[in-house]
């Protein structure tokens, strides 16, 4: 990985304990597509980071938004849903079926977490992100209705702070 912020390389297997490692540096995979099979290590200076001692202010409008929604709320339920709804609408995510793959084995192995906003049976709302200790890499959130993916931060958010995160 370089300090240039961008490397493209092609890899070929990305383990669990790669991907994390990764992380730890400050780097994530891109891909340019879906079906692209090569993949870039990203690390962007800075990082936003979103404080959860307190910092990550909530406006009135959205916390009536929050009080008032109706939507179930699920953790983990859907991770891959959530990953292949936030790249569905986006041209050129940098989502693959490769990172979809390797996040979700971190996911399984309790590395990764999703929250999701459900209208009945239909996913409406999620956020995803990596969590490889303390701290929580929100990746992408997607909002299938006006809200939703605002609901999905907020309630990731309460989660993150009641875990100890």
């Amino acid at each position: 990985m370089g300090n240039d912020g961008l490397k493209k390389e092609v890899i070929e297997n990305i383990t669990p304990e790669m991907l994390l490692n990764a992380y730890a540096q400050g780097y994530f995979p891109m891909a340019q597509s879906e079906d692209d099979p090569e993949l870039m290590w990203f690390n962007p200076d800075p990082r936003a980071l979103i404080p959860l001692d307190g910092g990550f202010h909530i406006s009135r409008t959205n916390k009536k938004l929050f009080r008032q929604h109706e939507y179930r709320l699920t953790l983990n339920r859907d991770f891959r849903g959530v990953m292949e709804q936030c790249r569905r609408d986006r041209d050129g995510c940098w989502i693959s079926n490769r990172i979809i793959d390797y996040y979700s084995e971190l996911q399984t192995r309790g590395f990764a977490q999703s929250l999701e906003c459900w209208q009945g049976e239909q996913l409406v709302g999620g956020i995803y992100g990596v969590t490889p200790g303390a701290a929580f890499f929100g990746e992408s959130m997607f909002s299938r209705v006006s809200g939703a993916s605002t609901i999905a931060l907020m309630a990731m958010v309460k989660a993150l702070r009641a875990a100890g995160y």
